[in-house]
């Protein structure tokens, strides 16, 4: 979940993207 917020901070749509398909990946 770090992850996830420090890609917010950093500005990156793309690596929120990624990080968050990867979380929805991992919850279902």
């Amino acid at each position: 979940m770090f992850s996830y917020r420090h890609a917010f901070h950093a500005g990156n749509h793309a690596d929120v993207l990624k990080h968050l398909v990867l979380i929805h990946s991992v919850q279902y």
